[in-house]
């Protein structure tokens, strides 16, 4: 099966590439296909709120949240699972994978886009209506990736990832040039994204030779039903401490309110894939050398977690340092009176590239089950908390919301993971 794969990448994946991804470095390369990724989404953030009323990126970032929340449905049920299995697996299953992702972006585009719309039969405002508008492009823009990328880097298809984003972003910086010199309506740009996502979907899948629907819709099925407690606390976790407070604001806060905390979310989008692509580095190289001796668990976790807090706090004190100038900037002064709200998301930074580090390591301790209750006491807190602060704060309260969340996600997380890692070290130097 990979062999039949491989030779569907064409002459881009010959020896002579291979040669040329080997010495360049393949962290390397998925760090620049990250990097003009992330360069692609913050160009939609930065030209819809540019270029369109504050409702309306208020509605796009609230369908962005709703985007999220089915992208964290279809990693844990579907995406990580199938990405963390022998790679023999994996491409004997690939047909019937592909199936299932097919399946199941058809299936999120659906429901997530008639939820939004059904909300906007409930709650009056045009930010509801922006944001089912927007639904079906976010959703194929940003559903496909992570299967997508996977599916190249496990076929070491570095170069074609590369192409295949570059591509993708010069496609999208014509769509938005011609929305803004023809001042296009939102519903263009939306457009635009839909088939730009399609485009590349049917690009990197069109590598398989054949999809296997019926054992897709059962894999799919085995998916879902697999989801138990702790995998419902883990999504609680992680989609109240990064939406929450989003949606929060959408129901209690002014649109201007919900723009102004999903515009000072955009600034940090370049720093977060900078740390995003670090650690994927670290855990190529942390589950490549498997940390054997126990005892050197929580030394190795303190000190990456030392040194991720230095280099998070130095970007966040660049950016807080020219916070003024960056977001009057960026925005043409839409969004100078809401500052503060820029400054706390410096913090925010810290605690999610925290987070990103103790999860890893949890992983590897097995300790999911336990850091799963954690995890849903987050989510509770967010789920009470977040409409007070925001009701009495707007964006700042979001802000300090998602500080909360996330810091009880570092702080539980870390006591769990020393604890275990010390009872692992005793139990080693006993026997």
């Amino acid at each position: 099966m990979r062999s039949g794969v491989t030779l569907l990448n064409g002459s881009i994946n010959n020896a002579r590439f291979g040669r040329l991804a080997l010495r360049v470095g393949p962290h390397a390369l998925v760090f620049c296909e990250a990097a003009m990724t992330a360069l692609a989404n913050f160009t939609i953030s930065i030209t819809v709120a540019r270029i369109y009323d504050k409702t309306v990126f208020s509605g796009y970032i609230t369908a962005l949240s709703a985007a999220f929340v089915a992208i964290a449905v279809l990693r844990i049920s579907f995406t990580m699972p199938s990405a963390v299995r022998p790679d023999s697996w994996y491409w004997r299953k690939l047909p019937a994978l592909a199936a299932v992702h097919v399946f199941a972006i058809v299936t999120a585009v659906i429901l997530t886009t008639l939820v939004l719309w059904g909300v906007t039969r409930i709650l009056d405002g045009d930010l509801w209506h922006f944001a089912a508008i927007a639904a079906p492009g976010v959703c194929l823009w940003f559903l496909g990736y992570e299967f997508e990328r996977g599916f190249l880097i496990k076929q070491r298809a570095f170069f074609r990832l590369v192409i295949m984003s570059l591509s993708q972003l010069t496609l999208l910086a014509v769509a938005t040039l011609c929305v803004v010199r023809f001042k296009l309506p939102f519903h263009h740009l939306v457009l635009a994204m839909a088939g730009l996502g399609i485009l590349r979907s049917l690009v990197v899948l069109s590598a398989v030779p054949a999809f296997r629907w019926r054992k897709g819709f059962i894999q799919m099925k085995r998916g879902i039903h697999k989801l138990g407690p702790s995998s419902a606390a883990y999504l609680l976790g992680g989609v109240a401490c990064s939406h929450v407070p989003v949606f929060a604001l959408s129901i209690y806060a002014t649109p201007e309110q919900a723009a102004a905390f999903g515009a000072m979310r955009t600034l940090y989008q370049p720093a977060q894939i900078f740390f995003r692509s670090r650690d994927v580095v670290r855990q190529a190289r942390f589950h490549a050398d498997r940390l054997a001796a126990a005892g050197t668990i929580q030394a190795q976790y303190l000190s990456r977690v030392t040194r991720s807090f230095l280099l998070s706090s130095a970007f966040g004190l660049g950016l807080a340092i020219f916070g003024s100038q960056v977001v009057h900037l960026a925005y043409a002064g839409r969004y100078d009176a809401h500052l503060p709200t820029f400054f706390l998301w410096a913090v925010i930074m810290i605690f999610i590239n925290l987070a990103a580090i103790t999860d890893a390591y949890i992983s590897y301790l097995n300790l999911q089950s336990r850091y799963s209750i954690v995890q849903a006491c987050c989510g509770l807190g967010m789920l009470i908390l977040s409409p007070v602060l925001v009701a009495h704060w707007g964006d700042i309260g979001g802000a300090i919301a998602t500080i909360g969340g996330w810091s009880i996600v570092v702080i539980g997380g870390a006591v769990l993971l020393l604890k275990s890692s010390a009872s692992l070290e005793c139990r080693a130097t006993c026997n």
